[in-house]
């Protein structure tokens, strides 16, 4: 075979390899030797566009795309053509040169805006280098030409969420709700479409129809994670606490108990609702779980103490609290809680010096005068802290 294909003139040459492009779906089908020679031979083409783009083919469809590389460079290099370079950028990606890929992706699609492939291939090397903007930028346009892409969608709708997620922004939720109800127009049983809808729908607050449409989809037998995550948490927004709290304890059974964010968020509406020790056990098990950053952490010593006061183990609550003070020098609760927990114990220097640390808070600027507490009362308390101590015999300053 490799003599025959020496023997052929250029015109033979090039109806041959129009023949092997043809049939190119099917070189799979080849044992290794007889591909090894047919790369072999048009390998040493190195003047023949069609030689060298058909042995990049060859070994894009083996999925050995690094080794396709230089022969779809070559190939554009002897006859520049958006065919060789669209594959040299899908080889690219596929190699992991992101960049590369996008910048050539950018230059064909300068020429060729309304190709789905093309903008798809770019928004996906977006997607891998994080630059979730510029994808989702890329995805519009693709939702645009082919308004039922779900896979472009759900993409665009991903990116959107998670740069929402870092700067808030009400028209990138917006434009997903847009998009999502034009796709809903079309396609109303795609699960995925429709938890991103709903999820959407709670970014920007409303979260009665977010509810019904995450509640529609847990009747439809939807059993992701996401369903009892979001049931919780618009439950929990709408008031309606004994919900949540059910729809936590359905993601902890499908989870195995193993989720420290769920935890804790399941742990903090516990907190906020009077149920102390069951935030108690909740928090506790997601510390035990995950380490925590230092602002997760500051809420959470904060949480335990005000929960470990409210059922009054105290030592608990000092413990907790001073671990927050100490994470959290300006944080008044911490402080108030200690303050509060001493006047209990009926220790007054203890509980002075609490109080006047409480007063220093409350003067400064980070403060703002939240009147979170009274201010007032415990000036006056300071005062007949002081005044006792006098009469004792007790006052140093």
């Amino acid at each position: 075979m490799s003599l025959l294909l020496y023997n052929l003139d250029n015109d033979n040459m090039r109806l041959f390899i129009t023949i092997l492009i043809l049939i190119s779906a099917c070189i799979s089908a080849l044992g290794q030797k007889s591909i090894a020679l047919v790369v072999d031979s048009l390998s040493q083409d190195t003047l023949n566009y069609q030689s060298m783009y058909m042995v990049g083919k060859i070994y894009e469809s083996r999925g050995r795309n690094s080794r396709a590389l230089p022969f779809f460079e070559r190939a554009d290099m002897l006859a520049p053509s958006d065919s060789a370079k669209f594959r040299l950028a899908y080889n690219l990606y596929h190699s992991g040169y992101y960049k590369r890929c996008i910048e050539i992706s950018k230059d064909i699609v300068s020429r060729d805006s309304v190709s789905v492939e093309k903008l798809t291939l770019l928004s996906a090397g977006y997607e891998k280098i994080m630059a979730r903007d510029s994808a989702a930028q890329v995805q519009m346009k693709i939702m645009l030409l082919e308004p039922d892409n779900s896979s472009a969608l759900i993409s665009m709708c991903k990116n959107l969420i998670a740069l929402d997620e870092q700067i808030p922004r009400p028209e990138r939720i917006d434009t997903a709700l847009y998009y999502l109800r034009a796709y809903r127009e079309i396609d109303t049983l795609n699960l995925f479409v429709n938890e991103l809808y709903g999820r959407k729908l709670f970014f920007k607050g409303e979260f009665e129809k977010s509810l019904a449409e995450y509640k529609k989809l847990k009747a439809e037998g939807d059993g992701r994670t996401n369903i009892n995550y979001y049931l919780a948490q618009n439950y929990a927004y709408l008031d309606s606490i004994y919900q949540a709290c059910n729809a936590y304890e359905a993601l902890l059974v499908q989870v195995k108990g193993n989720g420290p964010a769920i935890l804790m968020k399941y742990g903090l509406l516990c907190s906020s609702n009077g149920m102390s020790a069951k935030a108690i056990a909740l928090i506790n098990e997601a510390w035990k779980q995950s380490e925590m950053s230092l602002q997760v952490k500051t809420l959470m010593t904060k949480t335990l103490a005000k929960c470990y006061y409210n059922i009054g183990e105290y030592e608990n609550a000092v413990e907790m609290a001073l671990e927050c003070h100490e994470l959290d020098e300006e944080n008044y609760e911490p402080v108030l809680l200690l303050a509060n927990v001493y006047y209990q114990w009926k220790n007054e220097k203890e509980e002075k010096r609490w109080i006047e640390e409480l007063l220093g808070i409350a003067k400064s600027k980070t403060f703002k005068k939240q009147r979170a507490f009274s201010v007032e009362w415990y000036e006056s308390r300071l005062k007949s802290i002081n005044a006792e101590a006098f009469m004792k015999g007790e006052m140093t300053k």
